[in-house]
């Protein structure tokens, strides 16, 4: 997905909200069956764009949590 893309963004909506009025208690346990795995593969993709996301946004945000693991000169040596 390009950033700026709100086709593929939509077309997810959309798709989940079809899925969301799906009734799997009225379906046959082959059905269940074959799409449980493909619910949780999608499932975890959705999680890693999330995640890669929210890491984009972190980095927006707090740029200086980058730097904080880098030590500084001053802070090392002694005021003697």
């Amino acid at each position: 997905m390009r950033t700026g893309d709100t086709t593929a963004l939509r077309q997810l909506q959309d798709a989940l909200s079809e899925l969301a009025l799906v009734d799997h208690r009225d379906q046959s346990d082959e059905s269940v069956r074959s799409a449980l795995p493909a619910l949780l593969t999608a499932f975890h993709q959705l999680a890693a764009v999330v995640s890669g996301v929210v890491g984009a946004f972190d980095a927006r945000i707090c740029p200086s949590s980058t730097r904080a693991a880098r030590p500084r000169r001053g802070w090392s040596r002694s005021g003697g």
